[in-house]
């Protein structure tokens, strides 16, 4: 994120799905509970997805959609000083970092630097349970997002969410200037972002 109202740059997830062929006779087709059971082990192990995106609720009316790079999706809420964006970066790696903690914290320093200077950036950490569904699946789950408030000086405002799926991360957040942050969270904002669910694939 470059300047004030302006999402950092985020790369359109692509999954990847290796297929492998095989005899019918000599190889039958799993039954749907054991693809679910498969599916279940597969969550409970942590084992990172193909693929996996947001899939936002409805935006409230009154929200506009601001032009972003392709992948990313951010609004401006009303005639207010906030936006809200969700971000879904790819190419993260196969190392143990960054972290979900790591990430959350690299975003938060973007934010701050664009709503005038990351100095006095004054930080909450906490957690939150986001819900997730499986393509294809009747599997539901609740994922655990890291989260970050944060504020700089006394009009600038914001709370960022963030969770690492493997090569794959989540990321939603909202920033606001003129000290708009708390009627506007309370109005819509918050009721937005507790809406957004994951999309998992196995």
């Amino acid at each position: 994120m470059k300047r004030r109202g302006q999402a950092a740059a985020v790369v359109m997830l692509c999954g990847w799905l290796v297929a492998c062929g095989s005899d019918a006779t000599d190889d039958p087709a799993p039954s749907a509970s054991s693809s679910e059971d498969d599916v279940t082990a597969k969550i409970v192990a942590d084992e990172p997805p193909t693929d996996v995106v947001w899939k936002p609720s409805a935006v409230p009316s009154g929200w506009r959609q601001l032009q972003t790079e392709q992948g990313s999706a951010q609004w401006q809420v009303g005639d207010s000083a906030c936006v809200v964006g969700i971000q879904q970066p790819a190419g993260v790696g196969s190392d143990d970092t960054p972290t979900d903690d790591e990430i959350a914290d690299q975003q938060v320093q973007q934010i701050g630097e664009a709503l005038g200077g990351s100095g006095d950036l004054d930080v909450t950490e906490s957690t939150v349970m986001v819900p997730a569904s499986v393509e294809g699946s009747s599997a539901q789950v609740e994922q655990k997002f890291v989260e970050r408030s944060f504020r700089s000086g006394d009009e600038a405002q914001g709370l960022l969410r963030a969770h690492r799926y493997g090569d794959f991360a989540l990321i939603a957040y909202t920033a606001c200037g003129n000290g708009d942050y708390e009627e506007q969270f309370s109005a819509s904002i918050e009721g937005f972002l507790d809406s957004l669910t994951v999309v998992l694939t196995y």
